[in-house]
């Protein structure tokens, strides 16, 4: 089957039988919460094909009663991942599968999901009643355990290189088995990964001699398909299960000598995977001919990893052609007049650029770097980008060339624009004393938020031109507000029945306390002036001035006489104390006092609430005295043209 990827699945079909040799990777794997089988490294958790095989399987007419038998070449996930689903779908009579266990290999670095894909194969084996069969004897040749067997009464399977002997081996790969097909007077060799670590290649070299048919063993890795063996099998037909990536060109003799050697005999070579995109599987007629169903007229490229190179093959063989090729996971490759891909090359090809790397792969990845300059090849077309491209949430130019601009002002179509160290154009913002707007065009009418002196007044000019008008303004970090007219103010402003305090320099205070001509004043955080209220034990009364000595505490009664509580314990004694705004005095006991009082050297007048009386005129027991603002009774003086005697009585 051509499945993407290095991954094998093949179906033998005679009279209208079948049996199947591996069937590629699947796409469940161990997670890791059972542990038996542990999240191993290296084990494979791509999207695997199971649903691609049955979906195949039934299209050629398999079905349980026809389906005779599951061979699993060896416990590799890319050989039989989908075992367990295709033995639970097709109910094979026979499953073939030599027994595995993580403790035959050497290196756990080996074990990757090994023996999770081998326990579920045998798992569904057992479920569907199949015959599962795990040793071989050749002495009994007519019983189920025999190597050797028919398919469809025309087609001859024999199993080989079994007989693992349970010793320490460094990889499943070398306990593989391989399968010899026979029918029509033709040979086929189907090797799994067999490789020549323990000299299985030079033993089948010498068993096997010439096949008509050989799958290549591991996908053409390294340490399989050995100069000597390829050359005593010396297959007519090559089939390669993958995408020939992974083709040794280690040794003398590698194996991508011998493919080349083997296309200059006539061998044709088909790599599974490159024919993905146009057909589900090669067919290959056990005919004198070996006819396949590959059209004549497909062109494929194969990527020789190692060689860092790309080959153009049609029916089988390397081809000059000029134009491009698409492998099938969409990987694309120019051919000019040579079966070679060009690689490091520019290639323009109907006035679009392109760019073949160094492997002769178009660039299809989006930004990459070549002579000191970034491009941006489309991820559908690879074509190179011009002019004005959009990538990830920004704005780049990209020269005639396709060179991207790089950081810096440049010109382009009449305007100016800026483009950062990395390339991307800046928008809506500022560079220096430049603004840019939402298009990235510097706009010079446009200049950095600032201050203007205008006679001694000033006003804040924004970056359009436009400037503040009867509001607050944030301008670095600091709250100024502008009048009707624009104008910065100064000094107490009245806003929505509170009052702010706007320095010299125009910044509103807030959040502390400040000297304004004379008095403390408290402002909150918000700017906005504390009054009649207590900033922890400080008291600031209706004007917003601190009253110093301004006590906390409370009121106490005994019988007809107060006293005052102070909060932290003790009370006033001979002396005064300003309570709740205003002023009272305190006899050497402790009492408030009432009525007229001669203190120091005037007289002050407490009322019955003890509160004395302030600042103005006040009539007292019939007669009319005048009071300073410090509440002392004034003598023998004019108030305003009004006369007070000797005993601070006015005189009409």
């Amino acid at each position: 089957m051509t499945l993407p990827e290095n991954t094998t699945a093949i179906l033998l079909e005679c009279n209208g039988r079948f049996g199947m040799v591996d069937s590629g990777e699947d796409s469940d794997y161990p997670d890791g919460s059972d542990p038996n089988y542990p999240q191993n490294p290296g084990i494979s958790m791509i999207e695997g094909w199971e649903d691609d095989v049955i979906s195949y399987l039934y299209s050629v007419g398999v079905n349980t009663e026809n389906f005779e038998f599951y061979i699993g070449t060896h416990a590799h996930s890319d050989h039989i991942g989908t075992a367990d689903e295709v033995i639970r779908e097709f109910q094979p009579e026979r499953v073939y599968l030599q027994e595995y266990s993580d403790q035959y290999i050497s290196s756990p670095i080996q074990y990757m999901d090994n023996q999770y894909i081998y326990d579920r194969a045998v798992a569904a084996a057992r479920e569907v009643g199949a015959e599962l069969i795990q040793d071989f004897s050749t002495e009994d040749l007519s019983g189920i355990h025999s190597p050797v067997f028919t398919l469809g009464n025309d087609m001859t399977v024999e199993i080989m290189n079994y007989g693992f002997s349970h010793m320490m081996i460094s990889n499943a790969n070398d306990m593989s088995l391989g399968v010899k097909v026979s029918a029509n007077g033709k040979t086929a060799f189907l090797a799994g990964d067999i490789n020549n670590t323990l000299g299985a290649e030079n033993t089948l070299a010498g068993q096997l001699g010439h096949v008509d048919l050989l799958c290549m063993g591991h996908h053409g890795f390294y340490g399989s398909n050995t100069p000597g063996y390829m050359d005593a099998l010396s297959p007519d037909l090559l089939i390669l299960p993958g995408n020939v990536q992974a083709v040794s060109t280690v040794g003398t003799r590698s194996t991508y000598t011998i493919l080349k050697e083997l296309s200059q005999n006539g061998v044709p070579m088909y790599a599974t995977a490159l024919y993905e995109p146009y057909m589900d599987a090669i067919v290959i007629s056990m005919d004198e001919a070996l006819s396949d169903n590959v059209p004549a007229e497909i062109n494929v490229p194969a990527w020789f990893q190692e060689k860092r190179e790309i080959i153009n093959y049609r029916k089988g063989f390397p081809e000059k052609m000029t134009g491009w090729s698409e492998r099938y996971d969409k990987k694309k490759a120019y051919f000019s007049d040579s079966s070679c891909a060009v690689r490091s090359e520019w290639i323009t090809v109907n006035d679009k650029k392109y760019y073949a790397d160094e492997n002769g792969w178009i660039q299809m990845e989006g930004w990459f770097l070549q002579d000191g300059h970034w491009y941006y090849a489309d991820r559908k077309s690879g074509e190179i980008l011009t002019g004005w491209i959009y990538v990830d949430d920004s704005w780049f130019y990209m020269e005639k060339d396709g060179a991207m601009l790089p950081g810096g002002w440049h010109q382009i179509d009449g305007n100016y624009y800026y483009m950062y160290f990395h390339g991307a154009l800046a928008t809506d913002t500022w560079i220096g004393d430049f603004y840019v707007d939402e298009s990235g065009v510097w706009r010079p009418e446009y200049a950095p938020k600032h201050w203007v002196n205008d006679n001694g007044s000033w006003w804040y000019r924004h970056d359009d031109g436009s400037y503040p008008v009867s509001e607050w303004e944030l301008i670095d970090g600091s709250w100024y507000y502008f009048d009707a007219a624009g104008w910065m103010q100064t000094g107490w402003l009245n806003q929505n029945n509170s009052w702010y305090y706007l320095s010299e320099s125009g910044a509103m205070l807030s959040n502390g306390w400040y000297w304004i001509d004379g008095s403390c004043y408290y402002m909150y955080g918000s700017g906005q002036m504390a009054a009649n209220t207590w900033i922890e034990k400080s008291y600031v009364n209706a004007s917003g001035i601190w009253i110093p000595n301004y006590s906390i505490g409370q009121w106490m009664q005994s019988g007809s006489l107060w006293w005052y509580l102070y909060d932290a314990g003790g009370f006033p004694k001979a002396q005064w104390e300003i309570i709740g705004g205003d002023w009272y005095y305190f006899d050497e006991s402790g009492w408030m006092q009432t009525g007229w009082k001669f203190i120091g050297d005037a007289w002050y007048y407490l009322n019955e609430s003890g509160a004395m009386l302030s600042k103005g005129w006040h009539w007292i027991d019939g007669s009319c005295y005048y009071m300073d603002a410090s509440g002392k009774m004034m003598t023998d003086t004019w108030i305003d043209g009004s006369y007070v005697n000797s005993l601070g009585v006015w005189i009409p």
